[in-house]
């Protein structure tokens, strides 16, 4: 299908309709007889049309033109038929617009095209120059300015690194936040290294209290290292409600660490096994 006078069709504006007409094996049929075309708008009933349709040479393609007053609808839609044997009905759907993509060409065409939307010229302009104001009052640094700059360094930062790294896991609480995902992974990584109590020849109990009361503190993660760093682990547990956790390692000096939510430790606690 062909269109003519711009895209999409105008509404109340004059259109020529191009289409074919096919037969029952879907070839093209070429002097179809007694043409009749008939128009509906916005699904109403069907009348027929002003003009009628007309081949173009011996194609099988016909056209026809629609009146304003038939295009004058958001939907038309049209039927052509024929006596010619085999030959099909015709249906043709036509969509319509105030306004056509020819139209935005051009700075006040496009204004003046989205006066359909916005209602008014004037206050859509005013409204472009608002926005412009707008955007050029939150700085008044061009974009050549800005990509002059030189690479600054963080001094404005202060001691902010140095308090994040010192920040006490028992304070990092909130929920989905970055901290309590860090405490609560570590606490997993910690757990998944399971109750081991080592494998050494000496059965060592440690008893980890409170520094102040004196209490003992159950269900705290405790274990053992070889090295002050914390890299090699000889054995692991959990305290039961006498603070206590015992574990199996050879004598020698080892490294103690603690972890239980809400409690601060100062790790690792050096001890001797003898």
């Amino acid at each position: 299908m062909a269109f003519a006078g711009g895209f999409p069709a105008k509404k109340n504006a004059e259109f020529l309709l191009v289409f074919p007409i096919y037969d029952a094996d879907g070839d093209l049929v070429s002097g179809a007889a007694d043409l009749d075309s008939e128009v509906s708008k916005d699904g109403g009933s069907f009348v027929d049309c002003t003009n009628d349709a007309i081949e173009i040479g011996s194609s099988g393609i016909y056209k026809l033109t629609l009146t304003p007053d038939e295009m004058n609808a958001d939907v038309v839609a049209v039927l052509t038929k024929t006596t010619t044997a085999d030959a099909k009905t015709t249906p043709t759907i036509i969509y319509t617009s105030a306004f056509q993509v020819e139209a935005m060409r051009g700075t006040d065409d496009a204004i003046t095209s989205l006066v359909a939307i916005t209602g008014d010229k004037d206050s859509y302009k005013a409204d472009v120059s608002n926005l412009d104001v707008a955007v050029s009052s939150r700085s008044s640094h061009s974009a050549a300015n800005v990509w002059a700059v030189t690479t600054r360094t963080l001094s404005s930062f202060g001691t902010l690194v140095q308090d994040i790294w010192d920040k006490l896991t028992s304070a990092l609480t909130t929920a989905g936040s970055i901290g309590k995902l860090l405490v609560t992974n570590i606490d997993a990584k910690i757990t998944s290294v399971g109750a081991v109590a080592g494998i050494g020849a000496i059965t060592w109990i440690y008893t980890l209290t409170d520094a102040d009361t004196g209490n003992p503190i159950a269900d705290a993660d405790v274990w053992v290292t070889s090295d002050e760093a914390g890299n090699n682990v000889l054995a692991s547990g959990k305290t039961d409600q006498n603070g206590r956790v015992t574990f199996y390692l050879d004598a020698g000096t080892v490294y103690v660490w603690r972890q239980k939510t809400g409690w601060d430790f100062v790790n690792p606690d050096e001890e001797v096994v003898s």
